[in-house]
Parts: C-alpha cells; structure tokens; sequence
C-alpha cells in the first residue's frame, strides 16, 4: 500500500513555510505551535489535495503544497487563483514513480466571480461527475446552506452556464486524480457535535431557510443500532445455511476421523460460552450457552455431534467478530471516561446511559465534553477505512484533562483495530503526555519570500 512519506507547504496564510516529515515505520505524528501558523489549514489543505477537492483547496490560502510518497510519487500543487477569491486557478504536476522525471501536468481556471450563487453547487457537482471524484462538500458552499442563499438550478442550465464560461475540463489529465484515488483521508473537525440535514427535501424550505441540523452522537447512536441489525441479518443467514446442512453432516461417516478429543472440545465448548456471554452483553445475543456438558466421559457419537455443532456454532459466532471487537473497544473507553453514567448498548437504540440512579440518559443530554468524547471515539472506530491517514484537529476541544492525558493511548488502541496512521493537530501538552519524541513544532517564522 502507497503511504504519505512527507509534505511541505509554501506561504500558507501568506507567510509560513511548513515541511512535515511522516515516518513511515510510526504510526502517528503531533503537530503543535502558536495559535495563527495554520495548523488547521495544513490539515484542511491536505485533507482536501489527498481527497482530490479542488473547491476546498482553493478555500486555504497558500502558494505552493508538494507530497512524496514511499513509491517515488511526488505531486505539487500551485495555487495560482486570486486571493480575492474571485477565481479558483491551480496547477497539478505528478511525477517521479511510474509517472518518470518528466511527469504530467494540468491546471484548473474557475471564474468564481461569474458564478451566480444558485449554481454553485451544480457547477461544483458537474466538475466532479466529469473528473469521477466523490468529495465532500466545499465549505463555500456549506456556508451558502447555513445561508439559506441556495435556490436549486437544473444540471441543464448549469451545463449551458458553464459551457459560456468555458468551463471544460476535458482536457484535465485524469490520471492525477486516479492516482489520488487509492489514498482514503479522514478528517476530524472540531466542529464534530451538529450536522447538516441535505436529506431534508427542498421544496418544503422557505425562502432563506437554512438546511435543519441533527445532533452527530444521537446520529453514532442509531449507526449502531443499524450496524447491530445488519450483524443479525448476516448472522441468520449463515446460520440458516448451516442449520440445513446439520443433520447429513452429523450422520457422514467420512468425518469420523476429524472429530477431535475430548479435551479439545470441551475446551472449544468452553471458548463459545464466554464469546456468548460476550455477544450478550452488547446485544448481539439475546442467550448464552446455560447448558454445561456432562461431568462423565463423552461417548464417540456424543463427541462427533457436539463437535459438528461448535464447528457451526463458530461459523455464526465469527460473522459477530469484527464489530464485537468494536464495540467492545468503543464501550470500554467510554465507561472508563464517564464516572457517574453507565453506558448500555442496545439493538434499538444503538447506545443509551443510565446514572447512578438507574435513570435512563439520552446521548444528546449528555454534557457537550460527554458527546465530543462519544463522537470522536465512535466516527475512528466505526467511519474510518482501513489504511485511511486520520488528520485530528484540537482533539482537546471540551474534554477534561484527565481524559486528555490518555487520548494518544485510546487513539493508538483504536488504530490497531481500524488500521489507520494519523496526524494530530493539538496546542494540548496534555494530549501530547509521553509523546514528545512524536511531536513536530511549526514555527511562526516568515517564509523568505515574503
């Protein structure tokens, strides 16, 4: 797999120079300075080169931004367009790797100016369909939703506007954004505790209303509950297919070599019962095993269907496995953070607390350091692709010390799980603890142009 090796930034806000090297043998770097050297536009601008989304590249104001990968890759983008804002102009060179010393080379020009705000979306949309990219949306447009300003407008229209600009990227060499492609970033904001509603249809918005917002940990909650039944669907399939071919299984006599001892099954026997009671206990399960074996001796038959049943039993048991580990994970963090509410997890709910009283706590009732905690947590275990680069922005944001000092410790536990490298953007000596050997400064000196 392709990883980040390093990357470096040119007049970020006009002014810095920064140049972060990314170990590939560590699994985390800690970035931290004075508040105003870009920490968040670093990772905001990087989130966005990696994810491919021109729209918010163009939002961070910087010269020049170039990335090496461990394949010999090295990609550079310019930025070109005015700092008025008035126009999006960036020029893409890839080379190095399979791409050879000369590399290919593409540029972007945008007259944002002549873009009446109604068709901004449909213009941004189109560019995407046209170059296959999936992104989020810019924040010049989520500002434009918060604005209510948005008036919908055909892709007709917005096919025929572009085309009078010369909005044509046909030209556009697509092999940058394939290459692009195979990298999954993830962004962690410090805006993490509300969302915008874009499924809210349209037509049933008045004239500058803003999109309504949802609570994200009441949203993690019923992700839950929606990942628990999709666990029991597959589970009862699988087991629906085992249960038919039980019976000619257990009187195959081809199998009676394969039956193992006694011990060895008692011992598996024993394994499944603690993986229920551990299934049980978030939901998964609704029964343990409450039926021991008999004390005496196993006669052979008794073996060869016990065995043929814990051999089922573990096909079922397995399609539980990775979402057990999570949750489990997910719930041991959190009860180890919250000293007066106990968390439970719930196949209609997805997750609810309870206090000391025994009285039962929504998750949006909870304190907005409770939630942030909830959230973060939750979005690396359960929405981060495997081989993803994490960006963290202002992890302490709302959260105690105490629960501060053992962030990087949860993190990397995650990470072992989720399987994902991460950068940390944090003004928290407490975040950082122990990690010092991890950490990079950026600095407030000026770059040379300048």
């Amino acid at each position: 797999m392709t990883t980040l090796r390093s990357f470096q930034v040119d007049q970020l806000l006009g002014e810095f120079n920064h140049k972060i090297h990314f170990n590939a043998e560590k699994e985390f770097v800690i970035l931290h300075g004075p508040n105003g050297v870009g920490k968040t536009k670093l990772l905001e601008l990087l989130s966005a080169t990696l994810s491919f989304d021109i729209f918010r590249i163009s939002e961070v104001q910087f010269a020049k931004l170039s990335l090496n990968f461990d394949d010999g890759v090295e990609l550079a983008v310019t930025n070109n367009s005015e700092r008025s804002g008035s126009s999006i102009d960036l020029t893409w060179l890839i080379k190095g790797g399979k791409f050879g010393s000369e590399g290919v080379q593409s540029s972007f020009q945008i007259p944002l100016d002549d873009i009446p705000p109604s068709m901004l979306r449909e213009v941004e949309v189109e560019i995407r369909q046209m170059l296959s990219v999936d992104a989020a949306p810019s924040a010049k447009f989520r500002a434009l939703e918060h604005s209510g300003r948005y008036l919908p407008a055909s892709a007709r229209a917005t096919r025929m506007f572009g085309k009078r600009l010369g909005l044509s990227f046909e030209e556009f060499d697509v092999r940058i954004p394939s290459y692009l492609d195979q990298f999954s970033v993830h962004m962690v904001e410090t805006q993490r505790l509300l969302i915008l509603d874009r499924n809210y249809e349209g037509a049933r918005r008045r004239p500058g209303e803003s999109f309504p917002q949802r609570m994200k940990v009441s949203e993690c909650a019923n992700d839950l509950a929606s990942r628990i039944a999709t666990a029991l669907t597959e589970n009862s399939t699988v087991s629906q297919e085992q249960d038919k071919s039980f019976p000619r299984r257990v009187l195959d006599q081809s199998t009676d070599h394969a039956v193992p001892s006694e011990g060895t099954i008692r011992e598996a026997y024993s394994a499944q019962s603690l993986l229920r009671n551990r299934l049980s206990s978030i939901a998964l399960l609704e029964e343990s095993m409450d039926v021991p074996l008999p004390p005496k001796e196993l006669i052979d038959w008794q073996k060869k269907v016990l065995w043929t049943y814990l051999e089922d039993s573990q096909k079922k048991l397995d399609s539980f496995t990775d979402l057990l580990t999570r949750v489990e994970l997910f719930r041991e963090i959190i009860s180890s953070r919250f000293q007066f509410k106990r968390m439970l997890i719930d196949r209609k709910a997805g997750f609810r607390f309870a206090n000391r009283r025994g009285d039962f706590i929504a998750p949006e009732q909870l304190s907005s350091g409770e939630q942030h905690e909830i959230v973060l947590i939750y979005d690396l275990l359960f929405e981060v692709k495997p081989g993803s680069l994490v960006l963290i922005d202002e992890p302490e944001i709302s959260l105690h010390v105490a629960w501060q000092l053992e962030f990087l410790e949860d993190i990397r536990r995650i990470a072992s799980v989720s399987k994902f490298r991460f950068i940390v953007a944090t003004h928290s000596p407490q975040i950082v603890n122990e990690w010092w050997s991890e950490t990079l400064p950026l600095n407030a000196t000026p770059s040379e142009s300048e």
